[in-house]
């Protein structure tokens, strides 16, 4: 599936990917979710194209390099979207993130063409993967394809706001507040719960996701009309809003010496997409191949793995 110009997304015939480096693999996605970043890309064009997009996706492999031990064919493996080598000085202190050999405006990454590297993306039959000892995860086997799809990128960056302040303040009450489109609000409340938050408080301006944040356990309100000054503070606050006023409203709710966390997607008044660009070329972003580590072992420390929201419609999956 290729992004070719605003608005505009076309199925292409191309060559299959050839494995001429020796540490790489070639994988066959099993299903692609869709990352909240996905519409507003594909709608306005926020990279320049054409370009192949997709980069959230559990795959098998079906075909290794020379070099590659660990990863073995008919392996089903979690892909990170990020991309690494795992081996320069940056990488042995775990900041993927900010590899020093793969690099790219937006780091180097699948589905955001010449921005990420021109790596591919993950809506096509075969995907070249490089660096595969190093990048690529054993799938947990209890959990769906299309559920497993979303780990890589929108699960994991829901993690990044709740997991670590959760760990380091065990019961604290969380506040998400939410209104741009997509599922990250929603993986954040269900895994506030799952790590054991006091309360969790969800406040949308969509009514499908409060009614999807109400059947997991949260205490979910729908907003309407402007943001107020301030909400009941909370010690951890999840902003999910898109807006500069909601914005303002989260950080105003967190408790002194809380931790306020954006997940939202910014853009000035011209419509440029800056927040991500201008985090990602600093090298702010999280490491996902780290993070990643922690999600699959908060999933497979529950065994009904209750931090996983559907119904799929509601979250946006596509597979």
């Amino acid at each position: 599936m290729m992004f070719v110009e605003a608005g505009r997304l076309e199925w292409v015939e191309v060559s299959e990917p050839s494995l001429t480096d020796p540490a790489a693999v070639v994988v066959k996605p099993l299903a692609v979710a869709r990352c909240d970043l996905d519409l507003p890309m594909a709608a306005a064009g926020l990279f320049p194209g054409p370009f192949a997009v997709g980069h959230e996706t559990v795959a098998e492999v079906v075909a290794v390099g020379a070099a590659v031990t660990r990863v073995r064919c008919g392996e089903k493996v979690l892909v990170p979207f990020q991309i690494s080598c795992g081996s320069c000085p940056r990488c042995v202190r775990h900041h993927y993130a900010a590899c020093s050999y793969y690099r790219a405006p937006l780091g180097a990454s699948f589905g955001f063409g010449s921005s990420g590297g021109d790596h591919g993306g993950a809506l096509c039959d075969l995907l070249l993967v490089p660096a595969a000892d190093h990048l690529l995860l054993t799938a947990p086997d209890a959990m769906a394809n299309e559920g497993l799809a979303t780990l890589s990128d929108n699960v994991t960056d829901a993690y990044r706001a709740v997991g670590p302040a959760l760990a380091a303040r065990p019961g604290a009450d969380v506040l998400i507040v939410a209104a741009t489109p997509g599922s990250i609000s929603l993986y954040a409340a269900a895994l506030a719960l799952t790590l054991g938050a006091g309360t969790v408080r969800y406040l949308d301006v969509d009514a499908d996701r409060v009614e999807t944040a109400v059947a997991l356990g949260a205490d979910a309100t729908h907003h309407e009309g402007p943001w107020p000054r301030r909400l009941e503070r909370a010690e951890i606050t999840v902003d999910a809003t898109g807006q500069p006023d909601g914005l303002a409203t989260v950080i105003r709710s967190t408790e002194p010496y809380g931790l306020c966390t954006s997940v939202a997607v910014y853009f000035d008044p011209n419509g440029e997409f800056i927040a991500c660009l201008h985090c990602s070329a600093n090298r702010v972003v999280a490491a996902y191949r780290v993070v990643l580590v922690r999600v699959i072992a908060a999933y497979s420390a529950t065994s009904t793995a209750t931090w996983w929201p559907g119904p799929a419609k509601v979250l946006g999956l596509r597979v």
